[in-house]
């Protein structure tokens, strides 16, 4: 199967001390190699304009990059930006779209992926499933079949709500 590896959002720096380097063997041993071993993979970056781009490039070998602004940016026109990337790969099965801040403790086996339905790390808590259904925005997978919807649901979100990516789910359903 044709994976395409998803990282979208800050790889270094700006409004916070995220350091891609400080998750990558994580992201290498638990996500990337499981993959690569079973699965040809292609990695896309959408990031942040960074002096360390460089970093990132060296770590992930992408097959495109972007890298975007980050003053003024918000979280799901960023996203779009990254499904953007693949949208000239017909060969593409499967899409997985991660933070580049994720630790992933877990190994890939231990997300129960289902390879035909869309699929999100986590329910949010608080309240927010049951009221919102809101879900976590660090982990989403999604078969070729529900690409375009997957395209549509970043656009919609991308008009109406720029900012996070917690209530993809319930717009997801939607279309």
């Amino acid at each position: 199967m044709n994976i395409a590896l998803i990282f979208a959002g800050i790889s270094f720096g700006h409004k916070s001390d995220r350091d891609f380097n400080h998750c990558f063997s994580n992201i290498d041993r638990n996500l990337i190699q499981p993959l690569s071993e079973s699965h040809s993979v292609y990695k896309y970056v959408a990031t942040y304009e960074n002096d360390r781009m460089d970093e990132v490039i060296k770590l992930l070998n992408p097959k495109r990059t972007i890298s975007l602004p980050f003053e003024g940016s918000k979280q799901n026109p960023t996203r779009a930006a990254s499904v953007a990337l693949t949208r000239d790969d017909d060969c593409i099965d499967f899409y997985i779209m991660s933070r580049f801040d994720v630790h992933y403790n877990k190994h890939l086996d231990d997300f129960n992926l289902d390879w035909d339905k869309f699929n999100f790390v986590s329910r949010e808590g608080n309240g927010y499933w049951e009221s919102q259904q809101f879900v976590g925005d660090t982990f989403y997978a999604w078969p070729k079949k529900l690409h375009s919807q997957v395209v549509e649901g970043f656009a919609e979100l991308s008009r109406f709500d720029a900012n996070h990516m917690h209530n993809f789910y319930s717009d997801l359903r939607l279309i």
